[in-house]
């Protein structure tokens, strides 16, 4: 019976004790710097006061400007030759006057960010699933403070935009592994609860208070290079994925592992480790004979990962285009800057625990189908509330509603990771996760254009029609509550929503259908309750 367990069942004998958590935090907390890089150009990015100014110098405050000059670009019908800022902050655009003819700047380096992040999450995504996990995550990590530090010294926009693109791509390396990573060294009922810890929120509230004390954007770019070097020191008790081990052939690496963190748990080594590790290499090779290396062709091999991998990249999409279309647009928002970045990141954390709550309780697939729903009825009513709402309350409830909306779609992300690393196999999980986040990556490029609430009919038009669409979609993928982590693409899949059995297929044996069902059997048994 040794060959019907799975690895989820050793995770369970080894217990979430505070080896694991010393594990989970490890591989977590670069999220948290990851956070600060990605939303950095919110307030790097900043348009301060400013008016056109003749040869004459003149000291620029706030309080005493000239009306007919203040963010005119025309000087008695010349195009204006020199700007004037309020400096009480040095952001980019204070720095190269990337104002009037150069206006379009500072979204065009948001984009051209994101399309540093789709390249990194293309290219991390085939790496950790070749090297490991480990090795991909460190390597990342330091090639992102590397590019922030060297980002701090550019002397051109154009220099500064290059920076940007290669610190996205260090951004985009993290951010596919390590929500995968984290999840294989947990049994089911634990994964939800590793995608609503309030790590990234930790990364937005420092960013926050960086920019409060350090309003020069060359400065929080070499506190965003150096502070998170420190994360190195985990690479001394950080282990390589056991999953990841195993399904390459490294079984003996696999099965200390486990007896390391059993006996840090204070347990004794499940005595099936051996087996059970064995039996997921041998499935390996039989899957597909003496291939070790995926590709992201792989999740097109047929029907069933083809169809997963385009839904999740459309709701990887959508919710990059609505978080960081809200997130770059705050500037936007009447009130002061540090406090609207610091309502909607706090905002964040009361949804947490109802998300955790819910995708125990009702699946991943009915929480994904209600935060959907609210953030298409936020939207939608910012629609209304454009045509309906009495003017002077106008502004201030479509303020809130898409700051709702953006609440729901981050609690909706927590909640996709969680439920897409379940259906991944290992063999192609990072693959998975990495093509989603490369669409995320599309979606992080149009959100400083689309999410214009300068154009508000468009941007919540945009958004109600993609969050809808989303929530149709969910009623095509199955659930995965309680299900074990498949590690190998070992047969043709259902597409029904009861898919912790394989569908009866020609090219399936019945030997191997029976071997299923009798493991499905066994890990009934053995799963426990709900957190």
């Amino acid at each position: 019976m040794d060959s019907q367990l799975t690895i989820d069942d050793i995770l369970v004998d080894i217990g979430c004790g505070k080896a694991l958590w010393i594990l989970q935090f490890l591989i977590n907390f670069p999220m948290a710097a990851i956070s600060w890089s990605m939303l950095q150009m919110a307030f790097a990015g900043k348009v301060p006061n400013w008016e056109c100014v003749s040869n004459e110098t003149k000291n620029f405050s706030q309080s005493d400007f000239n009306v007919s000059r203040f963010k005119e670009c025309f000087l008695e019908g010349v195009p204006c030759q020199r700007f004037e800022f309020d400096n009480s902050a040095l952001t980019v655009v204070n720095q190269w006057s990337l104002v009037c003819d150069l206006s379009w700047v500072p979204a065009t380096v948001i984009s051209i960010q994101m399309a540093g992040v789709l390249f990194g999450n293309m290219v991390s995504g085939h790496l950790s699933d070749q090297f490991g996990r480990k090795r991909t995550l460190y390597g990342f990590l330091v090639w992102h403070s590397l590019c922030n530090v060297v980002a701090a010294l550019s002397v051109t926009w154009q220099m500064f935009a290059v920076c940007r693109f290669f610190i996205g791509t260090g951004i985009g390396g993290v951010l596919s592994i390590v929500f995968p990573y984290s999840i294989e060294f947990l049994p089911p009922k634990w994964r939800p609860v590793v995608a609503v810890l309030p790590i990234w929120m930790v990364g937005v509230l420092a960013l926050t208070a960086t920019a409060y004390l350090l309003p020069n954007w060359s400065h929080m770019h070499i506190a965003i290079g150096l502070v998170p070097l420190a994360l190195l020191l985990g690479w001394v008790y950080l282990p390589e994925s056991l999953r990841w081990l195993a399904v390459h052939d490294r079984e003996r690496e696999a099965i200390d592992i486990i007896d390391t963190l059993s006996k840090k748990n204070g347990k004794l080594p499940p005595s099936n480790a051996r087996s059970v590790i064995e039996n997921v290499a041998r499935e390996r090779q039989k899957s597909d004979g003496q291939k070790h290396t995926y590709t992201y062709l792989d999740l097109f091999s047929d029907l069933y990962l083809a169809k997963l991998t385009l839904i999740f990249c459309f709701f990887w999409f959508v919710m990059s285009l609505v978080t960081y279309g809200v997130s770059f647009a705050v500037s936007n928002f009447s009130g002061n800057l540090y406090l609207n970045y610091l309502i909607i990141t706090l905002l964040d954390i009361p949804a947490l625990p109802p998300t955790l709550w819910a995708l125990n309780r009702f699946g991943r697939r009915w929480s994904v189908i209600g935060l959907f729903a609210i953030s298409t009825v936020c939207a939608g009513g910012c629609l209304v509330a454009i045509f309906a709402a009495p003017v002077e309350s106008r502004d201030t409830l479509i303020k809130w509603l898409t700051i709702l909306c953006k609440v729901a779609i981050n609690a909706v992300w927590d909640a996709v990771q969680t439920w897409q690393s379940e259906l991944y196999p290992t063999v192609v999980r990072n693959l998975g996760y990495g093509a989603s986040n490369t669409a995320a990556r599309v979606g992080g490029i149009a959100a400083p254009f689309v999410i214009n609430l300068d154009h508000l009919m468009m941007t919540f038009s945009i958004t109600t029609s993609v969050t809808f669409v989303c929530l149709a979609l969910c009623f095509t993928l199955p659930e995965t509550l309680n299900r074990p982590l498949e590690d190998n693409i070992l047969r043709p899949r259902s597409d029904s929503s009861d898919t912790s059995l394989p569908a009866a297929d020609d090219t399936v044996s019945e030997e191997h259908l029976n071997g299923n069902i009798q493991r499905h059997s066994q890990r009934e048994q053995l799963k426990g309750s709900p957190v």
